[in-house]
């Protein structure tokens, strides 16, 4: 079988999912031919999607070495460098991508991602803007776009940005998550129930969905529906300590102390500088008349917050109220 028959071979078992095939077929290509560009980048691609990411930069940097003008394989090294931390170095793969073939949308998309983690905003902006110039139907950077305009304190545009994502993709779960929490954000709870509730839709074991529906449930005053949403969130990730510490905050907007101490203390288990969820516990405690133990909350407070005068204000009050006027 001549060579480019078999690495098309390998291909179709590689789209296909069978990965242990291709791998072997490639493997045996290069036991033959072991610069063979092709099936160095082909391998270096099957062992990221494996998530050896290592292996799969040291592939592709043989393949690049025996054909650097290939701006398809500066793309793959820079997902695996992504993958592995070195944001830097991923970001100057996608530049080198991209000087070799500018129309490369993806490699925008990947670059701007880089580019915002590197706390380059502005920069990110342009790539990503890029990459909807050159591919108008393509989700993902109008969803990036979202999650950029959202972190720069531009929810309004997030939410077009999101909206345009999702009426691409309109089954997107994380799309569908994040506009609900720049409504939250926004104070626009109908609008963030409605947005998480479309976010656990298609996905029903989406904790974080669960999580956020239950949050603004009971920021909304529907107390039994967050408990639920909550206690889904947790059942299904019972290691979530933001679900846990949520689940305590719905059940002690119900009143239910006991079982909402429980939850906070859960929370701190999970998380033992958990804040938010020491200041719930503080306030479950003060509430339900356990003075003593709620001192000692307050005083955590203070310490995971040294600088916060309102904890120790809390704190103050708790201990004038338990005669403690020393």
């Amino acid at each position: 079988m001549a060579l480019q028959e078999t690495l098309n071979l390998a291909l179709q078992h590689h789209q296909a999912g069978k990965l242990a095939e291709a791998e072997a077929i490639y493997r045996q290509v290069l036991a033959d031919q072991p610069n063979q560009p092709d099936a160095l980048h082909l391998l270096g691609a099957l062992l990221a999607q494996g998530g050896d990411h290592n292996a799969a930069i040291e592939s592709i940097r043989r393949a690049i070495a025996r054909a650097p003008a290939r701006a398809e394989f500066y793309g793959s090294l820079g997902l695996s460098l992504m993958a592995i931390g070195k944001v830097q170095d991923a970001a100057a793969a996608y530049q080198r991508a991209l000087a070799l073939r500018p129309g490369l949308m993806q490699a925008h998309n990947n670059l701007g991602i880089a580019l915002q983690m590197l706390g380059k905003p502005h920069d990110a902006f342009k790539s990503f803007s890029r990459a909807v110039e050159l591919r108008p139907d393509g989700p993902d950077a109008h969803f990036n776009i979202g999650n950029l305009l959202r972190d720069t304190g531009r929810p309004a545009e997030a939410i077009r940005a999101y909206e345009s994502a999702i009426r691409l993709k309109p089954d997107w779960t994380e799309a569908h998550n994040n506009l609900g929490g720049v409504y939250q954000q926004l104070g626009m709870l109908d609008q963030a129930i409605a947005s998480y509730e479309q976010a656990v839709q298609p996905r029903p074991d989406y904790a974080e969905g669960w999580s956020n529906l239950g949050e603004v449930l009971c920021r909304s005053g529907r107390h039994d529906r967050a408990i639920a949403a909550c206690r889904r969130a947790v059942t299904l990730k019972p290691t979530f300590p933001e679900a846990v510490n949520n689940l305590g905050t719905a059940l002690a907007a119900a009143m239910l102390w006991e079982e909402a101490i429980n939850a906070f203390r859960l929370a701190l288990i999970l998380r033992p500088r958990y804040a938010q969820a020491n200041d719930n516990l503080a306030s479950a405690l003060w509430a339900s008349g356990q003075i003593d133990m709620a001192i000692e909350a307050f005083r955590k407070a203070t310490e995971l917050r040294p600088n916060d005068e309102k904890a120790r204000e809390k704190l103050t009050a708790a201990m004038k109220a338990a005669g403690r006027t020393e």
